[in-house]
């Protein structure tokens, strides 16, 4: 597998027909020649306004990988995938004791479907108790109404709190305020 970083496509273009179409583009080969994509990380890139980006890495398989690799040298976008160790698989190394507690860090948090998902498969595994979650962003007022937020599901479900750099209120504000 390959590995390409910082491929850029307008938020409107948002598909994984799209990423395989400026994948080939760039690396001037066939779509037909790209046979499975993995996204690794998507980001929003909004510096130059009003031109907005997703920026994705990207990890996937094509026909002649190392021909590929060899005609695109120079671009230090493209690598060989290495995969990294899931935290799940960490786990089991880091020897936890029944009950001890463990605070969960996430980037964006709307539902708290993914952070759910995620202790449950950590507590498959070991017996650890939630004692918080940090997120860098969380969008509680995105939910539809009747719907309960992440932040009231960590508190029912785990009885840990949430705590956020910036909220979705935080980021209205600072569009309404013109900040960006």
């Amino acid at each position: 597998m390959l590995q390409y970083s910082q491929c850029k496509l307008d938020y409107r273009r948002d598909s994984i027909e799209e990423l395989r179409k400026k994948i080939a583009e760039i690396l001037r080969i066939r779509e037909s020649e790209i046979n499975r994509i993995k996204i690794l990380k998507k980001s929003i890139d909004a510096r130059k306004k009003p031109q907005i980006y997703y920026s994705y890495s990207v990890a996937f398989e094509c026909a002649q990988e190392q021909k590929v690799l060899q005609k695109n040298k120079k671009d230090k976008n493209l690598s060989v995938y290495v995969s990294q160790p899931s935290l799940e698989d960490m786990v089991p190394k880091l020897k936890k004791e029944a009950g001890e507690r463990v605070v969960i860090v996430d980037d964006v948090m709307t539902s708290g479907a993914s952070v759910e998902e995620r202790v449950e498969r950590l507590r498959s595994r070991a017996d650890i108790q939630v004692a918080a979650v940090i997120v860098i962003i969380n969008r509680r007022n995105q939910m539809p109404a009747g719907t309960p937020s992440g932040e009231e599901r960590m508190l029912e479900k785990y009885g840990a709190k949430v705590y956020s750099l910036i909220t979705d209120e935080d980021i209205e504000a600072a569009f309404r305020e013109r900040i960006v």
